[in-house]
């Protein structure tokens, strides 16, 4: 084990990220022998083959670098544009972040970031709490309400907005709700998903074996019925 069953939420964020830039890059999830490596071996070789990826397709001012989000390796006003797609409101430091975003950009740069909305108003991540709460051990159980520095306190727009210009110096800041269908082809990757939701994931991995599978077997029921009841073949889609 290289104590990836022991990731903390930014941690587990953070593999979660690298792994969706590879899987877009390359079609399928990064792979790694893992007897010989270390967490930060493994980010070495997420880095590398990025890197190496943007070589062989020409593209010659691209670069991947693994670094701290709360303390980018970049001087000032280094950048046109940044983007945190879902990383920063994860951040344990996550003022940090917001502040290294707008120390790295240039003078009328832009920076865009991308938050979950809450339970209330995000179908989606209710549809995915409801089953696996209704089957977590009690001593597992989260406390009701957002826990300190929690995502839920920028969950809504106007919350968002304060947090950031009130930490960075951004100005004329907008704010945008989006919604999304997330299509899947069986119960059983929902379930999948949940597993490596940065969030969620990392809630699953404390349950042990036998709890994980009164968890599964909450949430492929609960998807199964969302999708007509019927047991959920190779054809059927899921859209939450």
């Amino acid at each position: 084990s290289v104590g990836l069953d022991t990731l903390s939420e930014e941690e587990f964020a953070r593999f979660h990220r690298l792994n969706d830039a590879y899987k877009a890059k390359f079609g399928f999830s990064f792979i790694v022998c893992v007897r010989r490596h270390t967490r930060d071996s493994i980010l070495g070789q997420f880095e590398r083959r990025l890197r190496h990826d943007a070589a062989a397709r020409g593209l010659t001012n691209v670069d991947a670098v693994v670094g701290d989000g709360q303390a980018l390796p970049y001087a000032d006003e280094r950048f046109d544009a940044a983007f945190s797609n879902f990383g920063i409101f994860l951040f344990a430091q996550r003022h940090a972040g917001w502040r290294e975003a707008a120390r790295v950009l240039r003078p009328g740069g832009t920076f865009a970031t991308a938050v979950w909305q809450g339970p209330a108003d995000n179908p989606m991540l209710r549809a995915q709490l409801g089953p696996i709460l209704a089957a977590l051990p009690p001593h597992l159980a989260p406390s009701p309400g957002p826990g300190p520095g929690s995502w839920l306190d920028i969950a809504t727009a106007d919350a968002l907005v304060a947090e950031v210009t009130s930490v960075a110096a951004f100005v004329d800041p907008r704010c945008v709700p989006f919604r999304a269908s997330l299509v899947l082809p069986s119960a059983e990757q929902a379930w999948t998903a949940l597993r490596t939701n940065p969030v969620l994931g990392g809630l699953l991995a404390r349950c042990t074996v036998d709890e994980l599978g009164a968890v599964e077997a909450s949430v492929v029921g609960s998807f199964a019925q969302l999708a007509g009841g019927e047991p959920v073949g190779a054809h059927d889609h899921l859209m939450a």
